[in-house]
């Protein structure tokens, strides 16, 4: 069995991502367990006041449990703001991870939504929050021996592709529905080294589930770490346009593979 805990903020818990994620590794055949500490608004750093009750419900949790993974997500801002914290916070979580967790994710999230008031009062853009969310989650992934889960990657990406499919809440910072489903789709890849066969789950549209894949699969190949197999096979007439997605994505075909015939088995390269 798999055991993944999240640990975060308002990031994590809208929408019930760690249930998406759940849903989404069960249908596509993984026995899994998933557990959650968050708190909105809360930084990693947090978790050093032992007398705080989500630090000891962390600690219960640890007494109780081995996980294959934890998934850690900072505040939204604080990596570009104050990225010693943020290494500290992260630095003390590893220490107590350390034999109760076999993998470290930290889960970088994305830009506030253009013309938010944080971009203004930070006089930053969205590609340069994106960008320095981007860098910061990396350094301190580097510095740790963790791994990044590039969710904020795979926004800029779907963003970019898809202006009209909305990620957002309202507030034009926390994820809608879809905005959590594509940040559960880049951690399930992230986790199992591939890319999900099935997507049911989500309860989305085909051309909403094709533009899922194609920023995950956007996000992967910019880590540079990954080889990601898509197993999810189609046939029939959505092939040209899930072709042209997974293109302009660069996920090029295997040798010898017919993407007329199975539009969705592709490698990243």
């Amino acid at each position: 069995m798999d055991t993944v805990l999240f640990i975060g903020n308002s990031y994590t818990y809208y929408n019930d991502l760690p249930g998406i994620f759940s849903r989404l590794a069960s249908e596509n055949g993984h026995e899994i367990q998933v557990d959650a500490v968050t708190k909105g608004a809360r930084k990693l750093v947090q978790y050093q006041n032992a007398e705080d009750p989500y630090t000891e419900k962390l600690v219960a949790l640890l007494g109780e449990k081995h996980y294959s993974v934890a998934v850690l997500q900072e505040q939204s801002v604080l990596p570009l703001t104050g990225e010693k914290t943020f290494l500290s916070g992260v630095e003390y979580l590893a220490g107590m991870l350390s034999g109760k967790a076999d993998r470290i994710l930290l889960y970088q999230t994305w830009a506030r939504k253009a013309g938010h008031e944080t971009l203004i009062k930070n006089g930053w853009t969205v590609d340069q929050m994106a960008k320095g969310l981007r860098d910061a989650y990396r350094r301190v992934a580097d510095a740790v021996g963790a791994s990044v889960s590039p969710a904020g990657d795979a926004f800029a990406a779907f963003l970019a592709a898809y202006p009209a499919l909305e990620l957002y809440d309202p507030d034009g910072t926390h994820p809608s529905y879809l905005g959590s489903a594509l940040a559960a789709v880049v951690h399930y890849a992230s986790i199992f080294g591939e890319l999900p066969a099935s997507l049911s789950s989500l309860a989305l549209d085909e051309k909403t589930l094709d533009a899922l894949i194609f920023a995950a699969g956007a996000a992967l190949k910019k880590q540079g770490a990954f080889r990601i197999f898509l197993h999810r096979l189609y046939k029939g007439g959505a092939c040209p346009h899930r072709a042209t997605s997974l293109a302009r994505a660069d996920l090029r075909p295997q040798s010898g593979f017919n993407p007329l015939t199975y539009c969705r088995r592709f490698v990243v390269i």
